[in-house]
């Protein structure tokens, strides 16, 4: 009998073979582990995480979608979840969304699922329970990273209550005797109703009243 192997049946063949020397798995020889290894060597190989990860069905890549800000506020983030991903042996990959339009954040965590990602934070960009659901469904672990919400979704941030209370406070022990609220909309976003909570909480003990309101922005002043 003749055995007709085609040149795309011998790259497989080989390819597979080469692929279970490099992750040490099967059997092969000494003799042909040494050729591969040696040729390896010679090549610059390196290990496709990706599709180790897909073999394994493990994962070892976290997703981070970045708000493309002008300032540089979440580089320090950034750094902090790069410096813990390489204590652990993981790697880090990074896209970027505008914070609050979802058809852009659902492509950018699409591109995510389809990377194999194990987990998706969101660094100050806003998903919406939609996207989030998608990600769970998909088995990857959503969280929002310096930023907070309402929906169903673990998120790590400041104080904003604190910040709200805290900021007032000092604006008053400086002598200031009217402060405003301005840059956040309480009704509309979670950071800015804690942080007014806490503003509020401050002028409550410093008895102040609102004695202006321009463009929606109450003024207040110690009585």
């Amino acid at each position: 009998m003749i055995n007709c192997e085609s040149d795309d049946q011998r790259y497989r063949r080989r390819h597979r073979l080469i692929h279970r020397l490099l992750n040490q798995r099967g059997r092969y020889s000494a003799a042909s582990a040494k050729r591969v290894h040696d040729a390896a060597a010679d090549l610059g190989y390196f290990k496709n995480r990706s599709a180790a990860d897909l073999a394994s069905q493990r994962n070892h890549t976290i997703g981070v979608i970045n708000y493309p800000a002008e300032t540089n506020a979440n580089d320090q983030v950034i750094q902090g979840i790069m410096a813990e991903a390489n204590r652990l042996a993981m790697d880090v990959m990074i896209m970027y969304a505008a914070r609050d339009d979802q058809a852009v954040i659902a492509k950018t965590v699409q591109n995510m699922i389809e990377r194999r990602v194990f987990a998706v934070m969101f660094l100050s960009v806003r998903p919406d329970q939609a996207i989030i659901d998608t990600l769970r469904r998909a088995n990857i672990y959503p969280q929002e990273v310096a930023s907070a919400s309402d929906l169903n979704i673990s998120s790590i941030s400041s104080d904003d209550f604190q910040i709200g209370y805290q900021a007032t406070n000092l604006l008053f022990q400086r002598g200031y005797w009217r402060v405003a609220f301005a840059g956040a909309d309480p009704q509309q976003d979670i950071i800015g109703r804690y942080r007014y909570a806490g503003y509020t909480a401050a002028l409550q003990q410093q008895s102040a009243a609102p004695i202006l309101t321009i463009k929606g922005v109450i003024i207040f002043a110690r009585i």
